[in-house]
């Protein structure tokens, strides 16, 4: 006799982290019927569908060892099917370590479902009581030994095209047998030992281009100068940033600049002097006001810096991402200070 579970009045639709009370767990959400997730079509073949792909995170075998504790079959009659956009649930993606609470989650809960009506059938069909019904390696038995059969043929001609309803509860931890205990073969492992091209991230397109992100590079260390240091170095105000330390050999460096120096403006504006250092192209000329002091230099933190204050300095700077330069000049000019680099 075909057994159907009965749907939901309103089953929530979409993913979302905060699942409330009551709601169906994981990804069951936006894909509730069981027959999305299960199939026992071929006699002793559990059939897993999943939205979730082989990254190398191991996850399918992870999802198979919840599917295998949950109906209590050998690991081995569990085959996965990932993201299978023609019969599997749509789950969106494979990041952030959503796996094992999304598709793990949905998949224990449609398991219990799935036991659930199995034993229903087993005890509708040997007049058995529910709680008296045990199963073991996908065969059903009662408390007297007798075979009731296993999930391939109590589950014939049932419709798992049907919601699942949350009504039944998954094992506890304490009834799994496999979960944290069984050492199946992971099934990415092999590609990932001799290097075949297995993973999304192995594809390679035809005129396939790679690119990496370039930043110029001045080579100044630099700290904000509040009122309370400007005090402690005996400077006429609190403005800028002071220059704690230089790269060896950088644009920076080259241009004149010295620990101890106040940076007053970079490319003509006096303020977030610490991020515009970083916010210029390679190879770009910027101009730098620096107040620079007298020779007489103290200890002050991990940086030697000069008392009292001369006047303002333009120094012109190229900041390069190569960490040597050569072919530079340096020439002076009254209080201007130029240097040019290649690369």
């Amino acid at each position: 006799m075909p057994v159907t579970t009965t749907p939901p009045a309103a089953a929530p639709r979409g993913f979302r982290v905060d699942r409330g009370e009551g709601a169906l767990p994981g990804s069951l959400h936006g894909n509730p019927r069981l027959a999305q997730w299960l199939a026992f079509d071929e006699p002793g073949v559990v059939r897993v569908f999943t939205g979730k792909v082989e990254l190398g995170q191991g996850i399918l075998t992870a999802l198979q060892l919840i599917v295998a504790d949950e109906l209590d079959v050998a690991i081995d009659a569990v085959r996965l099917h990932s993201a299978s956009t023609a019969r599997g649930p749509d789950e969106g993606m494979t990041s952030g370590s959503l796996s094992i609470q999304d598709s793990g989650g949905a998949l224990r809960q449609a398991c219990a479902e799935l036991r659930a009506l199995a034993t229903r059938v087993a005890a509708e069909r040997s007049d058995t009581a529910p709680e008296r019904i045990a199963v073991r390696d996908g065969r059903f038995t009662d408390d007297r030994g007798r075979d009731l059969g296993d999930y391939w043929s109590l589950l014939v001609g049932t419709d798992l095209d049907v919601p699942c309803t949350g009504v039944a509860r998954p094992k506890p931890a304490a009834a799994r047998r496999l979960f944290g205990q069984a050492r199946p073969a992971r099934v990415d492992l092999p590609d990932k030992v001799f290097g075949r091209a297995r993973f999304i991230h192995d594809l390679r397109l035809p005129g396939l281009l790679h690119g990496r992100v370039l930043r110029g590079r001045l080579g100044v260390h630099l700290q904000e100068l509040g009122a309370e240091l400007a005090l402690a170095l005996r400077l006429p105000r609190a403005s800028g940033a002071l220059v704690t330390e230089l790269d060896a050999d950088s644009p920076a460096a080259r241009a004149g600049l010295r620990p101890g120096d106040v940076v007053v403006a970079f490319d003509g504006k006096g303020r977030a002097l610490i991020r515009r250092q970083f916010s210029k192209r390679i190879a770009a000329q910027v101009q730098i006001g620096v107040r620079q002091r007298e020779r007489h230099e103290r200890l002050f933190g991990r940086a030697r810096v000069s008392r009292g204050a001369s006047g303002t300095s333009m120094l012109s700077c190229v900041g390069l991402v190569d960490s040597v330069c050569a072919g530079y000049s340096t020439r002076k000019s009254g209080r201007t200070t130029a240097a040019s680099c290649s690369a």
